[in-house]
């Protein structure tokens, strides 16, 4: 912490586990990191025993926030996972007065089994172990949900991670609310290089979509949805480019739909299609299947 502070003017987070969550360790964990260089703290959570978001462990994760505020004099943020109920963190999280929040830790879950060894872990090395961390791109839609509801409940800076691979990741979340994002399993995949391939990515599409800069598209997404009004939907119906359809029959084997078909080696879809859009998302083909308005 004290070597990277020191050679950089970039903003340091550091990451603290709260093990125990006795205040005063908490709180002096963040004073040894305050003093080694951090300009913000990460309360991470993923020791706390299930259920973490119960009545107690809430209560216990407060006084330790309250303990580390009165210690230090940087932020001190929690970063929550999706174990934590969305609705109940909206109720919860004012009255910790923390600046902001860090959010989505990767998902506790049970080790991987083996059914054959009677249920023992595939893993040798969780051997006796009652949770792992799952973590990856498959994140994101839970990432950009979480972080979407709660920044349009409360004023309050947003660090979203989870999920993220990409620039294009990057900027739909800050979108949808963060203020800014936290990448991991990708540098952890392709290394610190992928760093300059996101700034890259994220300036690119900036720049083709006119956004001036990053700031300009914090929320951008949510100035199209109706908070608190009926949503709007668009009479559709599908259309396909033969231009571009290879004929692969993907489209016209969803279960519920009998308005796509392939007649004499041609996709062609019913008058009778309802536009729910489904088919749209399952083909691999990008634009040979788009949903238009009638």
């Amino acid at each position: 912490m004290e070597a990277v502070s020191k050679q950089t003017s970039t903003p340091v987070i550091a990451s603290v586990g709260t093990i125990s969550l006795k205040p005063d360790e908490f709180a002096e964990s963040c004073a040894v990191m305050h003093q080694a260089g951090a300009s913000a703290i990460q309360m991470d959570l993923f020791y706390i025993p299930q259920p973490r978001a119960s009545a107690q462990s809430l209560e216990l994760v407060s006084t330790a926030i309250a303990a580390a505020q009165e210690r230090v004099p940087i932020p001190v943020m929690p970063k929550l996972g999706i174990d934590f109920p969305v609705g109940l963190v909206i109720d919860w999280l004012p009255s910790t007065h923390v600046a902001g929040v860090l959010l989505l830790d990767s998902l506790r879950t049970p080790p991987p089994i083996d059914i054959t060894a009677q249920g023992r872990s595939r893993f040798a090395y969780l051997d006796g172990v009652t949770e792992c961390s799952l973590f990856g791109g498959w994140q994101l839609p839970l990432t950009n949900q979480y972080a979407n509801q709660l920044s349009h409940a409360l004023q309050m800076d947003i660090c979203a991670g989870g999920g993220m691979l990409t620039g294009a990741d990057c900027v739909e979340t800050i979108m949808l609310g963060a203020r800014c994002v936290q990448v991991a399993t990708a540098i952890i995949e392709r290394g610190y290089e992928h760093i300059r391939t996101l700034n890259r990515q994220i300036a690119e599409l900036l720049d083709q979509a006119g956004i001036p800069s990053i700031d300009a598209a914090i929320g951008l997404a949510q100035t199209h949805m109706y908070w608190g009004r009926p949503e709007r939907y668009i009479d559709s119906i599908a259309r396909i480019d033969e231009s571009i359809c290879t004929q692969c029959g993907r489209c016209t084997r969803i279960a519920f739909c009998n308005e796509i078909s392939i007649v004499q080696g041609r996709v062609t879809i019913s008058d009778q299609c309802i536009g729910c859009g489904y088919c749209a998302t399952q083909c691999p083909f990008e634009g040979a299947l788009v949903m238009e308005s009638r």
